[in-house]
C-alpha cells in the first residue's frame, strides 16, 4: 500500500515557511533520537529463540525492520512552521513488537498509570530511575493494548500501532483493528492536516520523507481545513469535534475563518448532536489560552457557528465586536454581560465550571457595568 500513497520530498531551501523538513539532532528534538535509532535497527532485534538451518548451523530468527511515523497535530504544526509540544508517533509494529523493540534498546517498562489495567502489570515496577522508560497508555474495551507513552528524560512522547479504529472517539474503541497502511490510518482520523505521515529514519539530520494519503499537503498550502469522511457521524460520535474543527479553522485557514463548507456543516448539526458541557468547556478554555490562536476570529467563528449557543445554553450572548484580552474569565464575563448574576451562575454550575472560576466571571461583569454606566 506504501508505495501507491503519494509521496513529498521536504525540501529545506524552500522559500516558504511551511513544509520544512524536522531536523533531529542534540539541539532539535533530541528527545527522537533513542527512538528512531531503535526503529532504524528493529532488524537487528532477535525474537528469543535459536533455529536450525539446512547446513545444520544455529541461528538467532530477528524481527523485520519496523517503521515510525511522526503524525497527527503534532506534524500538522510543524509543517505549518509552528512549534509544538507533544510528540504523537505511529508505527506498523504490533505492542509486543514495540515492547521488544524499546527493551532491545535499554528502556525500562513499568506499570501504567491507568487502574483499570494496571492489574495486568502487577510484576512491573511502580517507577523506574531509567531516563529512557514506558508504559502502556492506550487499550481497547476488552484491554488488548494498542499503544504506549515513552519518556525520555522527561519529556513523554505518544506511540500506538497503525489501526483503522477512529481516533476521534472520546472512549476506547471496542476491538482493535490494526493495519500496515498508513491510508488505512489516515482514514480513521478527523481533519485531513492530522493525517499526514512524515518516516523518521535519519537519528542526526533531517528528516524528509513525507506520506499524504488524503491531500493533506494541499489543504496546508492553499489554509482549507477539511473533514475526513462523512461529517454527520463524527459530530453524533464526538460532538467536541466541533470545537476542535472551529480552532483549527481559526489557527490555520485562510482569514482565519471557517470555511462556507464547515460553517454549514456545524449549522445543521449542533443542535442535533448532545450536549458535553465539561468537554466544550475545556476546547473553549484551552482554545483562548493558546497563542497561536486568534482570540477575536476564534469566538466570531463559534458566534456564527452557533457553537457559543451550544457552549451557554439558555443564556443571552453578546457578539464579539472587538478585540479582547485572551483571558477566558475576562471573555466569558463580556460575552455573558446581558444576564442576571444569579441565571449566570447556576447555568454556569450545571455546566460543571468552578465556584471560584464563577465568581471572578461575575465580578469582571460588575466592572463591565460600572464601566457602561
Amino acid at each position: 500500500m506504501e508505495d501507491i500513497i503519494p509521496k513529498i520530498k521536504l525540501n529545506k531551501k524552500s522559500q516558504s515557511d511551511i513544509l520544512k523538513p524536522l531536523t533531529i539532532d542534540h539541539e532539535n528534538h533530541p528527545s527522537l533520537q533513542r527512538i528512531v535509532d531503535a526503529f532504524e535497527n528493529s532488524d537487528k532485534v532477535t525474537l528469543g529463540y535459536s533455529t536450525l538451518d539446512k547446513d545444520d548451523s544455529m541461528s538467532k530468527p530477528s524481527l523485520k525492520k519496523k517503521l515510525i511515523y511522526l503524525t497527527g497535530a503534532s506534524l500538522r504544526d510543524h509543517l505549518f512552521n509552528k512549534t509544538f509540544q507533544k510528540y504523537e508517533l505511529v508505527t506498523n509494529a504490533t505492542p509486543e513488537e514495540i515492547r521488544m523493540i524499546l527493551n532491545f534498546y535499554k528502556f525500562s517498562e513499568f506499570k501504567p498509570y491507568d487502574k483499570k489495567n494496571s492489574s495486568k502489570y502487577s510484576k512491573l515496577e511502580a517507577t523506574s530511575m531509567n531516563p529512557f522508560k514506558y508504559y502502556a497508555s492506550k487499550w481497547d474495551s476488552y484491554g488488548n493494548e494498542m499503544g504506549f507513552e515513552i519518556i525520555v528524560r522527561n519529556q513523554i512522547l505518544h506511540l500506538d500501532t497503525l489501526d483503522k479504529n477512529p481516533k476521534y472517539l472520546l472512549e476506547s474503541p471496542n476491538l482493535r483493528k490494526f493495519t500496515s497502511s498508513v491510508h488505512d490510518d489516515a482514514m480513521s482520523r478527523d481533519i485531513s492536516v492530522n493525517a499526514i505521515y512524515l518516516k523518521l529514519k535519519n537519528s542526526d539530520g533531517e528528516n524528509t520523507e513525507l506520506y499524504d494519503p488524503i491531500r493533506g499537503v494541499h489543504d496546508i498550502i492553499h489554509g482549507e481545513i477539511n473533514l475526513i469522511g462523512k461529517d454527520h457521524n463524527k459530530f453524533e460520535e464526538n460532538p467536541d469535534l466541533m470545537f476542535k474543527l472551529v480552532e483549527a479553522s481559526t489557527r490555520f485557514s485562510d482569514n482565519n475563518k471557517l470555511s462556507e463548507n464547515n460553517l454549514n456543516t456545524i449549522k445543521s448539526n449542533y443542535k442535533k448532536v448532545k450536549n458535553l458541557p465539561k468537554l466544550f468547556k475545556k476546547s473553549y478554555t484551552s482554545a483562548i489560552s493558546n497563542e497561536d490562536v486568534p482570540t477575536y476570529h476564534y469566538l466570531k467563528n463559534l458566534y456564527v457557528s452557533g457553537l457559543l449557543f451550544k457552549l451557554f445554553p439558555k443564556l443571552k450572548i453578546t457578539p464579539p465586536n472587538m478585540s479582547l484580552f485572551d483571558d477566558y474569565v475576562f471573555i466569558t464575563a463580556y460575552i455573558l454581560q446581558n444576564n442576571n448574576d444569579g441565571l449566570i451562575f447556576s447555568s454556569l454550575t450545571s455546566m460543571d465550571w468552578h465556584k471560584f472560576e464563577i465568581k471572578e466571571i461575575v465580578f469582571v461583569k460588575s466592572l463591565i457595568d460600572w464601566a457602561k454606566n
